[in-house]
Parts: C-alpha cells; sequence; structure tokens
C-alpha cells in the first residue's frame, strides 16, 4: 500500500479508507484516501475538493505522479482527465455525463470503468460544488505510451 503521493509541487500522506467504510473519504489535512475496492492492480486515490483534491485540479497530460511504498516508488504519467456532470449530485445513484464526450453513464457502472481498469493511477474529486466527478488517469510511466489510448 502506498504510504505518500507526490506530484507538481505538492507531497500528501495516503490514509486507507476505514474498515468497513470503503466510500468514505477520510477528511485529514495534507492527506488523501486509498480507495479500497479498486481492482486489478488500479490504485485509487480519493479526496475533497475542499481540501487535497482541489490540487489534483492542476495536474495536466504528461505530468508524473510518484508513489512511494516505503523505501520503493512508482512514477505514474498522466494520460487521461476526465471531468463527468451528475444529473442528480447528491444522489448516490445519479446518472454521470462525461462533459468531453456525452456519453451517460449510471453510479453502478462508473466506480467499474474507473477503478477495475489495470495496473493504474485513478485520482478522483469533486468539483463545482460537487456536481462533477474530476479523474485523472495515470499510466505506470514505463508503458504510459503504450496505454494512451486505453479505458
Amino acid at each position: 500500500m502506498p504510504t505518500l503521493i507526490k506530484f507538481l509541487t505538492y507531497s500528501f500522506m495516503v490514509l486507507q479508507t476505514l474498515q468497513g467504510r470503503p466510500y468514505e473519504v477520510r477528511n485529514v489535512q495534507d492527506a488523501v484516501t486509498q480507495y479500497s475496492l479498486a481492482k486489478n492492480g488500479t490504485v485509487g486515490i480519493l479526496a475533497h475538493v475542499e481540501g487535497t483534491g482541489s490540487t489534483f485540479d492542476e495536474l495536466e497530460i504528461n505530468d508524473v505522479v510518484t508513489l512511494y511504498y516505503g523505501e520503493t516508488s512508482q512514477k505514474y504519467k498522466v494520460t487521461q482527465i476526465q471531468r463527468y456532470l451528475a444529473s442528480n449530485p447528491y444522489s448516490i445513484y445519479s446518472d454521470f455525463t462525461n462533459i468531453e464526450t456525452g456519453e451517460v453513464t449510471n453510479s453502478v457502472d462508473l466506480g467499474p470503468i474507473m477503478y477495475y481498469g489495470y495496473n493504474r493511477l485513478v485520482m478522483q474529486t469533486c468539483y463545482d460544488g460537487a456536481k462533477g466527478r474530476l479523474f485523472v488517469i495515470a499510466y505506470p510511466y514505463s508503458s504510459a505510451k503504450r496505454m494512451k489510448g486505453a479505458r
């Protein structure tokens, strides 16, 4: 499990979700939450936009994000930035519209689309008063070029 995440000029502790509460984002200053339900080598990082999540919006394509695992680290290269708008922002059953493509995805499918991919980093926060979801997707630095078009 990663213990630290660094990108741009930022460095944040990585906290784990609390047992039995996999969807809850920890509200700790200078920290992000690792999403425990991510699969297939995907690392999910969540943060509130009122806190550390506000920094996710500063990332751009080709930026590097590094996860630290004690003495080792893994670099990721940002390959995609996706924004979704919720039809009902305060409902867990909301549909989400991809701002770029117009594609509508229900809340049940959006999680697996983002967090069941293979060997990637997904950073998520809200935007526009919780109406939207921002996903920054990055692949291990060595394979980022090859995976650019992957979903």
